[in-house]
């Protein structure tokens, strides 16, 4: 519910009729929630969503990146899926679906000229080829080559790490890597190109094959280990993609981060209360909440918002 009332839904339905006849626990806990989140949406509406573009053009096929970007805000990045190439955006993801648009290669290098941070995973790459590899210094092998990764910079992961490891980079552009397979892997890279800057994320969510290997239909069909990153590799993560921006997060996994006009939000999926800094600023979210700024430029100390 706080996640529909964040995206900006007008309405919720729920579902299904039988569960509110038979008395189902959720709705009591809805109906607790309801003042909050009737606040929540009154002080959303009308603010433009802002952050990170995601460009998934309409009918785009995924490739390996299915739910990436639902992943991803699972960092605490604020992601703002767009339909339409996101020209204006300081900093933008492009997967696989992005490749749809037959215009994407011309595009990204007008975009790379006004100075943006752009962020490519290796199946848009593997779909774009040698021309993104030149500007990106990475390559990637023709065919996809899913893996698993235990360790990140020198950090164990409760949680493996999905990445291709067909992906190869050199040295002075890696700036992370995983140990996956034996050796290490490229996880991260950076390169000043076309005026702006490039990076690449060795990120693998899911394949239409996954789902069709365990028979599932709608749910995820295995744990994946961008929610669970320890923290340092995330507030790293942040760092390199909130700066364009203006903004320093530094706050575990599965801390979610919106902004909405000059207002920002963030909503808690962990059970525990945990402590984050915006800006440097020190703000205390508990279990399972959401915490709304009027201003996120004017958060004192104590985390409330003037």
């Amino acid at each position: 519910a706080y996640q529909s009332v964040l995206a900006g839904a007008r309405e919720l339905t729920l579902f299904h009729l039988g569960d509110l006849v038979q008395e189902h626990p959720g709705d009591a806990l809805l109906a607790a929630a309801l003042p909050e989140l009737t606040e929540l949406a009154s002080r959303v509406r009308g603010q433009p969503p802002r952050g990170i573009a995601f460009y998934k053009p309409p009918s785009s096929d995924a490739d390996d990146n299915l739910y990436l970007a639902d992943y991803l805000a699972m960092l605490g990045l604020p992601i703002v899926p767009e339909a339409r190439y996101p020209g204006a955006a300081r900093v933008a993801i492009l997967g696989a679906q992005a490749t749809a648009d037959p215009q994407l290669l011309d595009k990204l290098r007008r975009h790379l000229a006004t100075g943006a941070t752009l962020v490519l995973t290796p199946a848009l790459m593997r779909r774009l080829g040698a021309p993104v590899e030149r500007l990106s210094g990475a390559r990637v092998s023709a065919e996809p080559q899913p893996g698993a990764a235990v360790e990140l910079s020198g950090l164990k992961l409760t949680t493996p790490l999905e990445l291709d490891l067909g992906l190869t980079a050199p040295a002075n552009l890696t700036r992370m890597t995983v140990s996956a397979a034996g050796r290490r892997v490229p996880w991260l890279t950076a390169r000043r190109a076309g005026g702006g800057r490039l990076l690449v994320w060795n990120l693998r969510t899911f394949s239409e094959q996954d789902y069709d290997d365990v028979g599932e239909v709608l749910l995820p069909p295995k744990k994946r280990g961008l929610p669970n990153l320890p923290q340092p590799v995330a507030d790293e993560v942040r760092r390199l993609l909130l700066a364009p921006l203006g903004l320093r997060l530094s706050a575990p996994a599965r801390v979610a981060f919106y902004l909405l006009g000059d207002s920002a939000c963030f909503y808690n999926f962990l059970d525990r209360a945990v402590r984050i800094q915006l800006n440097g600023r020190v703000l205390a979210v508990g279990p399972n909440q959401a915490v709304y700024l009027d201003s996120y430029r004017n958060v004192t100390d104590s985390g409330r918002s003037q």
